[in-house]
């Protein structure tokens, strides 16, 4: 699993937070678990193997001036003058001004994680991560050669926490969107997609081809990022097996950091492609 370890403060030696950070992330990582650390002042010691994200506070209760009152120039957003302002008046203020800025932080990277596991913070900010729903992790605008017509189309991927996710087609031409919409029992863009290695698609294909199976139904698209063998099963269900680009890693990174951007553009009624890797 993937896992985010949140902690507020995690002074490695004093207080239990940063010890029980420590030995946590590292039992976690034994098991095989990838786990990564997210964690105000004082950060934490970690043993090798757990990532640290720092997510820096203004530190008001440091040594040896605890109780301190910032310089205006080390504010940085409303979050900071809300951790002052809390202090100011006899509050404590970093649980929840931790899971403020831990918040917007998972919210860009929500496809990254299936456990988000919070250390006694307790704060509003974890709220917002519920709220979040399944991650938008990618949203590829296309125009492209299908079924005799070149069709422009915008296709979103939402994460789930078992690192596979839900599709969804939209058309830019409402023909195209009521053909290929739910109202019609077998369209093609309602399928299962499988992940597969090269030789195993290379295998499905050769037996497919020996058998002469459905040959009108089964074709191969080539998307840039993944390369696709479409065919039918009995039951006549649509089933794709993908195999990845060579450089996915770094086509999912871009497609996430824009995922949101892309889609906004795209319903404002800007459908330029944003597949260069064709």
């Amino acid at each position: 699993m993937r896992i985010a370890l949140l902690s507020y403060r995690s002074k490695p030696h004093v207080g239990g937070q940063g010890v029980y950070v420590r030995n946590l992330s590292r039992e976690l990582v034994r098991l095989g678990h990838r786990v990564e650390v997210f964690s105000g002042q004082p950060y934490p010691d970690l043993d090798p193997g757990v990532e640290l994200t720092e997510v820096p506070s203004l530190d008001l209760y440091r040594e040896p001036d605890p109780f301190r009152t910032p310089h205006w120039r080390e504010f940085r957003d409303l979050v900071d003058v809300l951790e002052v302002g809390t202090m100011w008046t006899a509050g404590f203020p970093e649980p929840l001004t931790f899971t403020l800025r831990a918040a917007k932080i998972l919210r860009e990277r929500a496809g990254e994680f299936d456990v988000v596991h919070d250390n006694q913070s307790l704060g509003y900010g974890l709220l917002a991560l519920q709220r979040a729903g399944l991650p938008l992790v990618a949203t590829w605008t296309e125009v492209e050669e299908l079924f005799g017509e070149e069709r422009t189309y915008c296709h979103t991927f939402y994460g789930l926490g078992d690192g596979s996710a839900l599709a969804f087609f939209q058309f830019a031409d409402p023909a195209d969107q009521e053909r290929f919409g739910p109202k019609m029992p077998k369209s093609p863009f309602t399928h299962i997609a499988l992940k597969v290695t090269e030789g195993v698609q290379e295998a499905i294909a050769t037996r497919l081809s020996a058998e002469q199976w459905d040959p009108e139904q089964t074709y191969v698209l080539d998307h840039g990022y993944c390369r696709s063998l479409y065919t039918r099963d009995p039951n006549g269900l649509l089933l794709e097996f993908t195999v990845d680009a060579s450089n996915v890693d770094e086509l999912n990174r871009t497609r996430l950091s824009t995922a949101h951007e892309d889609l906004r553009r795209w319903l404002n009624g800007d459908h330029t492609p944003n597949n260069d890797v064709r």
